[in-house]
């Protein structure tokens, strides 16, 4: 075996045990969690009738067009949901899990050639413990395959711009990935990677080496791979299917919001939380020196790669938490950084020279900015899951009622775990001089034991407050029974939590109008409201009767028809 080959078995092996743990976190009991309002259900529901109607070109929910989202994530679970011969919890998750692998492979390869093997596995292993990472990873979510297509376009071209790697594969792979996101989530596939790379580039004033380049290959090849799907519903007279997906649900967003309108600073509040723990060792990683130009250059790539699409989902007037789910790789290589220098104790740097080394005291101002911060967001997430864990432990939990008797056991559970790798990192940052592992190696155990706990236990267990599953069976059943009609009032347009679980179309209703005229057929029917609509439903139908209740998440949903069923009271499915 000659050098090469060694050198491309050394980068495997050091990918592999993180890849190992990656499916782990990522796949375990997949399938075992409901599907939870708002997004899971609709795109489940969409899925399960395209599976059914054999019709993979146009997603509909409740027999309507929905026309939010590309086509790549339908494909998937159906290729999913077709090998295994069903739609399920699984197979709608797979496809966010794979995202969830493949970026972080890229990760790892993207640090790989900056700052060696050592410090692309750490990378990888805090980006497969941030919190939105893992929540993205697990569920119906989009925004992943952004991440991954993001990942995607950046590795070649920053193996182009600082490896000398051949501009004509760069742009062509840059192309390909690019192209992959544009059937996923749309134009912002290609406005984030250009957004970060752009910023960089000028940052390390290339502009006239990357101007100079084969610019038109990953326009080209962009085309190629993505617009097929947008090519096919053009054919077919689609044209406001395509306006929806490409013009309305983006750049509408941005301009006109019709939903999640939040203030510009929403995500300086949420990085932090969504990016637990990692994003906490944020501003270390400021003050922190690099060692080498390589090193200085993948700090200023992820800064940017932060910043840049930070400040631009921050101008637009629709905002969520998963859109900048995309700046997570960037979060787990700084703090990566930190870390690193954590265990090795060399605060200095070669790069700064005299100044970093420690000599003057400019140099040791600046060490001692750098290794003081990393202190610090140890303490203060020591004291955090401190915190969490006497709360999850108290007795005040349970006897206000904030935690439902079943979810008991859980929160004791999840409260042991953060107390005893809580006082793990408290030992760490105790004896940081002589074991300088023991802090990194507590906070990364933390996050990962409550997530497979999560996984495997918590999350599962919540499906009795949060799933529709329960409720919707009690609605089939009386159909069952009696064959009475079942329409829905006043919904969200693609609420779809109850016909995933029906397996069954429901009509929403919309218009006072409608809704009498349902009413009004000869035989009794049922009519499904939620309780914010409930005050109009029987102001509009005084003689309408609750044959069922039940709660979902935060939202009380009712059955109502104007008698109730032969020998059925009015059933109540509360919290257990």
């Amino acid at each position: 075996m000659n050098r090469s080959s060694h050198s491309r078995l050394d980068r495997l092996q050091g990918l592999l045990p993180v890849m190992v743990l990656a499916f782990v976190l990522f796949f375990v009991s997949l399938g075992a969690r409901d599907l939870w309002n708002p997004n899971e259900p609709t795109y489940g529901r969409a899925v399960v009738e395209m599976f059914e109607s054999g019709n993979w070109l146009i997603p509909t929910v409740n027999d309507k067009v929905f026309a939010e989202k590309p086509i790549l994530y339908y494909w998937l679970a159906l290729l999913a949901s077709s090998a295994y011969g069903e739609v399920n919890e699984l197979t709608l998750r797979i496809p966010s899990a794979i995202a969830g692998c493949c970026s972080v492979a890229l990760t790892y390869f993207l640090v790989l050639p900056y700052v060696g093997r050592r410090r692309a596995a750490l990378a990888s292993l805090l980006f497969i413990t941030l919190y939105q990472v893992f929540w993205a990873s697990r569920a119906v979510q989009m925004d992943v395959w952004v991440m991954c297509s993001t990942l995607g376009v950046l590795l070649p071209l920053t193996r182009m711009l600082d490896f000398g790697a051949s501009p004509r594969l760069a742009w062509c792979l840059a192309g390909i990935a690019a192209g992959i996101g544009f059937t996923a989530k749309g134009p912002v596939t290609w406005i984030l990677p250009a957004v970060v790379f752009g910023a960089y580039v000028v940052a390390r004033k290339r502009i006239r080496k990357v101007a100079s380049g084969p610019l038109w290959i990953p326009v080209v090849v962009a085309l190629l791979v993505g617009s097929p799907w947008y090519l096919m519903l053009w054919f077919q007279g689609q044209t406001d299917f395509i306006h929806e997906v490409l013009i309305r649900q983006n750049f509408y967003r941005l301009t006109d919001a019709w939903d999640h309108v939040q203030p510009w600073w929403y995500y300086l509040e949420y990085l932090w939380i969504d990016y637990l723990p990692w994003a906490f060792f944020l501003p270390a990683a400021w003050w922190l020196r690099p060692k080498d130009e390589h090193e200085a250059n993948l700090h200023t790539l992820s800064w940017w790669w932060i910043v840049g699409m930070v400040g631009f989902f921050s101008l637009s007037e629709s905002k969520r938490a998963p859109y900048i789910l995309p700046i997570a790789p960037a979060v787990a290589i700084l703090a990566a950084g930190v870390i690193d220098r954590w265990l090795s104790r060399t605060w200095s740097s070669k790069l700064a020279g005299a100044e970093s080394s420690g000599s003057g005291l400019s140099g040791m101002w600046y060490r001692r900015s750098a290794r003081r911060p990393a202190y610090g967001a140890f303490i203060f997430l020591a004291v955090l899951f401190s915190a969490a864990s006497i709360y999850l432990l108290g007795p005040w939990l349970k006897s206000r009622g904030d935690v439902p008797a079943h979810l008991g056991p859980i929160a004791n559970g999840l409260g042991i775990w953060l107390l005893l790798s809580s006082l793990v990192v408290w030992v760490g940052i105790l004896n940081a001089r002589r074991v300088p592992a023991l802090a990194p190696i507590g906070l990364f155990s933390t996050m990962l034991g409550v997530y497979v706990l999560a996984a495997v236990w918590a999350l599962p267990a919540a499906d009795a407050n949060k799933s529709a599953r329960d409720f919707s069976a009690e609605v089939a059943r009386l159909i069952d029974e009696d064959g009475r009609a079942l329409a829905s009032f006043d919904f969200w347009d693609w609420r779809a939590g109850y016909s995933y679980y029906m397996s069954r179309p429901i009509e929403n209703l919309k218009s006072r109008e409608q809704l009498k005229d349902f009413w009004q057929q000869p035989k009794p029917v049922y009519i499904l409201v939620e309780e914010e609509s409930e005050p109009k439903l029987r102001k509009i139908l005084p003689g309408a009767e609750a044959v069922l209740e039940g709660r979902i998440g935060g939202r009380r949903a009712m059955l109502f028809s104007r008698s109730k069923p032969s020998s059925d009271a009015v059933a109540q499915l509360d919290e257990p």
